[in-house]
């Protein structure tokens, strides 16, 4: 992907999303994280915005509303993906690639890391997680033989 501002926010956007899922089997507790990770996520987001150069509040207003929008709608695409490759796939190649036709295997290397992540978020310690915030994102390397 293209070093820019808008890839960057994807690429947080999915980890983001990650985190959720794995917050979600942690009860009140993890809602009450997810919801600050979301908050922070927003605000990181919105400060990074306004260093881009000057922006009237009204559009830059749009902009993020706009952005939570389709945030919403990735969630969504990536949440029915969970359970079948082929639809996680179909969500990454939408959001991540924009439907541009890069080559399959870019998009096999992404669905390995999501898949791979999302297992070793499971296996993470819930105090590790949420009480001290531990989380050390794997290495994006191509699948064995790819």
């Amino acid at each position: 992907m293209p070093d820019t501002f808008f890839s960057w926010y994807l690429v947080t956007e999915l980890h983001v999303w990650m985190i959720c899922v794995r917050l979600g089997d942690d009860g009140a507790e993890g809602k009450f994280c997810r919801n600050q990770l979301i908050t922070a996520m927003w605000e990181d987001l919105e400060t990074r915005a306004k260093k881009l150069g000057p922006v009237s509040t009204t559009v830059r207003s749009e902009q993020l509303q706009q952005t939570n929008q389709h945030f919403q709608a990735a969630l969504l695409g990536y949440d029915e993906g969970l359970t079948e490759d082929r639809v996680l796939a179909g969500a990454l190649w939408r959001r991540l690639f924009s439907s541009s036709g890069r080559d399959a295997t870019a998009l096999e290397q992404t669905l390995a890391y999501v898949r791979r992540e999302l297992a070793r978020l499971d296996r993470l310690n819930r105090d590790d997680l949420l009480l001290h915030g531990r989380n050390s994102w794997g290495a994006f390397t191509a699948p064995p033989g790819g």
